[in-house]
C-alpha cells in the first residue's frame, strides 16, 4: 500500500481538526506502550529475584509446616496449635514411594545466641544430614 500526498493531507487535516481526540489517542498509545514495558520489566525482575532466592534448592521441593488450626474439628477448638513429629516424617517416607528425599528441619526465630561475652539475636536452624540433597549448603 502506497501513501500518496492526498493520504498525508487527509491525516494531517484530521489531526489538526480534532486536537483533543488526537492528543488523547496519542496519550493512550503512549500509556499502553509504557505499561507494557513496565510490566515486562517488572516480571523479569521478579523472575530474577525468585530465581536468586531459590538457587541451590532442588526444583521439585515441597515444604510443609504446622500452623494454628482455623476450623473446629471433632471437638477440637479453632486456633489450636499442633506440631509435626518425626513419626510423621517416617509415615510419609513409607507411605509415599515417589518421595526420593524427605528430611525434617527445626527453625526458631528470635533466639538469642550467646558465646562467651558475645550475644546475637538470630535464627537457629536444625538440619538432618539428608538436607544437603535438597539445598546446597555453604
Amino acid at each position: 500500500m502506497r501513501f500518496d500526498t492526498d493520504t498525508w493531507e487527509e491525516i494531517l487535516l484530521t489531526i489538526t481538526r480534532n486536537k483533543t481526540r488526537s492528543l488523547l489517542t496519542a496519550f493512550g498509545v503512549f500509556w499502553g506502550i509504557f505499561m507494557l514495558v513496565a510490566l515486562i520489566g517488572g516480571a523479569q525482575g521478579l523472575q530474577g529475584l525468585m530465581s536468586a532466592n531459590f538457587e541451590g534448592f532442588a526444583t521439585n521441593s515441597c515444604f510443609m509446616w504446622a500452623q494454628q488450626t482455623d476450623k473446629v474439628y471433632k471437638g477440637f477448638q479453632k486456633g489450636r496449635s499442633w506440631n509435626m513429629e518425626y513419626a510423621d516424617v517416617e509415615r510419609l517416607r513409607l507411605g509415599v514411594p515417589e518421595i526420593d528425599v524427605i528430611t525434617p528441619t527445626i527453625n526458631e526465630w528470635g533466639v538469642t545466641a550467646v558465646y562467651e561475652e558475645n550475644s546475637s539475636s538470630c535464627i537457629v536452624k536444625g538440619l538432618f544430614p539428608d538436607y544437603d540433597k535438597i539445598e546446597a549448603q555453604e
